[in-house]
């Protein structure tokens, strides 16, 4: 379900009276607090559980990955707020057909379900993630966990009744149509290669800045006007997949200064570094940190896939094809209304 712009200003109107939780753990009670959301039948999100859950999914996305810890509480809160309603919806659906079907976690569902939080968050026992949390964040921890374990178990037994089909002929077809995509992403590539290179010696020529090159240039989803990225560790980077030579690159740059385009994750960039610090460890060195801004330039996939790979992808798309019909047909029997549209079988 896409968020239309009308859907999500008024979640953001909604959620500025909405009860926020404190610093003990108490919510703070907002006018609207009680406004309805979203409802999918009898089950409903107002305002007051959608700002308590996205405090939660605050503190829990700074508990297990230390690259959060350094976001902006409004950033990450703007894009919960984002995906909240479409997950909440997507939640009720799958446990409604797990009620329908009578189908309740095993015990071998709920251990693989319990460890891959743990992993996630690594830790040893839930107790010891919910330790970590304010009291009422804790206790609705434990309930969001019980509901997202349902509607997993939901979704392992509709994944079960899809067939796959996947023939020898349709992998020679989809082989030959790859291999002529990947004979124009040669050429692509060569002209992305081309263009970083000429636009890194306007920058150095001083015939543009780099904040206009930004602009006119960069195909970043998660830079700031003027190419702020954002500020790293080494392995802050290491973690979104950068390679060594950005990393060694960084480490010599001084502030101020330009890259020539390096190879980075999944494109090329021209890096500017426009701060170092040091991030505080209790009890520990500080570790450098790197304030970065970058030109991004998107390169097309060039690995060609096996055939085992390839069919691999095919069964992919063909099981999240037919999973969304499945969970489609579950909406069309359901009463859903969403902020600024209300309709019944499926319409939202």
């Amino acid at each position: 379900m896409k968020i239309t712009r009308f859907a999500a200003a008024a979640i953001l109107a909604a959620l500025a009276a909405a009860p926020v939780l404190a610093a003990d753990g108490e919510a703070r009670k907002g006018a609207d607090a009680t406004r309805i959301l979203a409802r999918v039948d009898d089950a409903t999100l107002s305002a007051g559980d959608l700002a308590a859950n996205i405090e939660l999914r605050i503190s829990l996305a700074k508990l297990r990955d230390r690259f959060f810890r350094k976001q902006n509480a409004v950033h990450l809160r703007s894009t919960l707020i984002k995906t909240a309603v479409p997950y909440f919806v997507r939640r009720e659906l799958l446990i409604k057909y797990a009620r329908v079907g009578g189908y309740e976690p095993s015990e071998e569902d709920r251990a693989a379900y319990i460890n891959k939080t743990l992993a996630l968050y690594h830790a040893k026992s839930l107790d010891a993630i919910a330790a970590k949390l304010e009291p009422a964040q804790a206790e609705l921890f434990r309930t969001d966990l019980e509901k997202d374990l349902l509607a997993y178990t939901a979704e392992q037994a509709m994944l079960r009744t899809i067939a796959l089909n996947v023939t020898e002929e349709e992998l020679d077809t989809i082989s030959k149509r790859i291999e002529k995509i990947h004979e124009s992403a040669v050429l692509t590539n060569a002209l992305v290669y081309a263009t970083a290179t000429n636009v890194w010696k306007q920058i150095e020529d001083e015939d543009i800045t780099f904040e206009e090159a930004v602009d006119d240039y960069s195909e970043a989803d998660d830079t700031s006007h003027g190419g702020e990225w954002n500020e790293f560790t080494l392995a802050d980077l290491a973690d979104l997949g950068e390679s060594r030579t950005v990393l060694d690159l960084v480490q010599t740059m001084e502030t101020g200064e330009v890259s020539a385009p390096v190879e980075s994750d999944n494109g090329l960039a021209i890096l500017k570094l426009n701060g170092k610090g040091m991030m505080e460890q209790p009890g520990k060195k500080p570790i450098p940190t790197y304030k970065l801004a970058r030109i991004f330039f998107r390169l097309p996939e060039l690995e060609l896939p096996t055939r085992e790979e390839l069919r691999a992808e095919i069964e992919k798309k063909r099981t999240a094809d037919a999973f969304k019909k499945k969970l489609d047909a579950i909406a069309a029997s359901s009463r859903i209304e969403t902020p600024g549209r209300a309709g019944a079988g499926g319409k939202k």
